[in-house]
């Protein structure tokens, strides 16, 4: 194996590292979310996080990871989610303040937008055609990320028009 090919084999795991880091930190919201959904605002934005994660999943399938989803031959073999949040669910704390958690959830969607998208991805060591598939998926993972801090900015509008 050349030296290129061992830079990037290894650049690769640092970045699939990273990619399952920030799935844990995306898990970490839903998880939050769930707990949180009083609407269908709140219920939209938590199908948008988890569609976030499961486009940060498809990103490591194209860095070369190995799935942990197979078909399942019956329900007892059905695969557990992988990269699992299994902290203290700090957001859920502010359920008695509708507006806080909103709020909080928001900030906390846009540091994880951050992380995502300032994390240097090595690029100048990967194919074109890899790059361009790596930035749809960063593309499609941003939209679901932003469509959940929008629908976290509906919930406060609610929550303004229910207190007026």
């Amino acid at each position: 194996m050349s030296f290129n090919k061992i830079k990037m084999a290894a650049q690769n795991t640092a970045l699939i590292a990273r990619i399952k880091e920030l799935r844990v930190n995306c898990d970490e919201l839903i998880q939050n979310a769930a707990v949180i959904k009083t609407s269908a605002e709140t219920t939209l934005a938590w199908r948008s996080l988890q569609m976030a994660k499961c486009w940060m999943g498809k990103l490591l399938g194209e860095l070369g990871d190995e799935s942990p989803y197979h078909e399942a031959e019956s329900t007892l073999h059905i695969t557990s989610p992988a990269d699992v949040f299994e902290g203290e669910l700090v957001i859920s704390k502010f359920a008695d303040s509708p507006l806080a958690m909103a709020n909080r959830m928001r900030q906390e969607i846009q540091n994880l937008m951050r992380a995502l998208n300032t994390y240097d991805l090595g690029m100048q060591e990967l194919s074109y055609d890899l790059l361009v598939d790596l930035f749809a998926i960063i593309n499609k993972t941003n939209e679901h990320l932003t469509e959940a801090r929008f629908w976290y900015g509906f919930e406060i509008q609610n929550i303004r028009a229910k207190n007026q």
